[in-house]
């Protein structure tokens, strides 16, 4: 049986965060900031704790994660996640706890057979979105809310904290040709509306200066605007 570990990185959240509520509590940890974790342990749940001043933002969070997993195989997950979602006939579909679980022991093992790196997924939780002829694909983005890694051997660029999940999509893909994403999966989160996290940091002027810095850094044929929102990102990806 595969073994994983789910990792969920919190930062000033203890009153807010509750993605614990959907995982099997055995295999899930909330990654905290010594300074934090007082708080964070009333909520009843397992702990990895960032020593003082290892961290200052999610990009190197998310390194330091990698680097001090426990297993090998590793789930990312944003604290904010209200409910995981199988897409059958149009028809979100709530997973449970025990179904969630299975999911993910079926998409490693997947991974694990086909030697990927790095698997997610969907990002768009309307299901008219879905194609059903599509349930999994191997170039589609996989960001931050959920990510999930199998002894990733790339890391996140530290340089784009607002960008980062985005940006170690584009190099997995660079370096090993393709990502899985389960399409009929998706996720529901609430990262915009809560405080804390990367909200302590995120201005329309840094958002603005993160996605030219990433379009610097891959080019506009792979980076392109979103004309109905300068600040989004839009990425055409060619294998």
């Amino acid at each position: 049986m595969t073994d994983f570990i789910i990792y969920s990185p919190s930062y000033k959240r203890s009153d807010v965060a509750r993605t614990h509520l959907l995982f099997n509590p055995d295999k899930f940890s909330y990654v905290v900031r010594e300074e934090e974790q007082e708080a964070y342990r009333a909520l009843g749940v397992k702990l990895k704790v960032i020593p003082a001043g290892a961290v200052s933002n999610i990009a190197n969070t998310r390194n330091w994660i990698l680097d001090h997993a426990d297993c090998a195989n590793i789930v990312q997950v944003d604290d904010d996640i209200t409910c995981f979602n199988w897409t059958v006939k149009r028809l979100l579909k709530k997973l449970s706890v025990e179904e969630l679980e299975e999911v993910l022991l079926t998409n490693f093992g997947i991974c694990e057979d086909l030697g990927i790196k790095l698997w997610g997924m969907n990002l768009n939780h309307d299901p008219m979105s879905y194609s059903q002829n599509m349930p999994y694909s191997f170039n589609r983005p996989i960001l931050g809310p959920f990510s999930a890694s199998l002894g990733l051997d790339v890391r996140y660029d530290e340089n784009l904290p607002l960008k980062e999940d985005y940006d170690l999509f584009l190099q997995v893909l660079n370096k090993h040709g393709m990502a899985m994403r389960a399409n009929f999966l998706n996720y529901q989160c609430d990262h915009f509306d809560l405080k804390g996290g990367c909200q302590t940091y995120r201005t329309d002027e840094f958002e603005s200066q993160q996605k030219a810095a990433l379009q610097a850094k891959w080019g506009s044929e792979i980076v392109t605007q979103n004309q109905k929102n300068p600040d989004s990102v839009n990425m055409r990806i060619r294998l």
